[in-house]
């Protein structure tokens, strides 16, 4: 019998979408280009008033990777920024209007949004490939590497890395411990990459959801 046949049914690429990510995750694996202005986007399903789905979470991620820091994140400058990606290109009419500017200010207000706000040294949708041990995957296939892609939402480099993620999922103060869970795989995936980028230490790893205006550290 042949003693490789794990390796022939196993993918030698894997993106951390698979280990519960995002559709990002995706499209690095796929070599997609990153957004750029001046696109012309379909009509989002948020436009009718529902802010919920894969379009108004992409809208909130284009806002958090282009958001300009600053020391006084007031609500203000949260929708005076907003105006500015739509005068842009980055972010269209319907993407604006569907995005809650309080939700966004919420974050920056918090002890986690200052710091990232002060950090010395900001990844914003930091792209990664790196080989792992395909046994972490599947326990026979030992000896044998996969390639794991993804991207990293935002995180701030000091003298250790804080990994933020941030997640636009409906979930309540009661069913946010079940939904962090779901995201575990992921984040250890991208502080097992950023460790090794960096040679530092992930020291924290916050997802910030959106729906509750809480962190919740893994």
């Amino acid at each position: 019998s042949y003693p490789y046949t794990a390796a022939t049914q196993t993918p030698s690429k894997q993106t951390a979408t698979q280990l519960k990510g995002r559709p990002k995750d995706q499209e690095v694996a796929e070599a997609a280009q990153v957004r750029q202005p001046e696109r012309v986007w379909r009509k989002p399903s948020f436009a009718g008033g529902s802010t919920q789905g894969k379009d108004y979470g992409n809208a909130v991620h284009t806002l958090m990777e282009h958001i300009r820091f600053q020391k006084d994140m007031s609500l203000d400058y949260v929708n005076s920024e907003i105006a500015r990606m739509e005068e842009e290109g980055f972010l269209t009419r319907e993407e604006c209007m569907g995005i809650r500017p309080e939700k966004i200010y919420a974050f920056f207000a918090t002890e986690e949004g200052k710091a990232l706000c002060a950090a010395p040294k900001v990844l914003r949708e930091f792209k990664f490939s790196i080989l792992v041990d395909a046994q972490s995957r599947e326990p026979s296939m030992i000896g044998e590497k996969i390639l794991l892609q993804g991207v990293v939402d935002c995180a701030m480099v000091e003298d250790s890395i804080t990994v933020v993620d941030f997640k636009t999922d409906r979930v309540t103060k009661r069913t946010v411990a079940e939904r962090a869970e779901h995201y575990r795989p992921q984040l250890e995936a991208y502080s097992r990459a950023l460790e090794r980028v960096t040679g530092l230490k992930v020291f924290r790893r916050v997802l910030w959801f959106f729906a509750t205006g809480q962190p919740w550290e893994l």
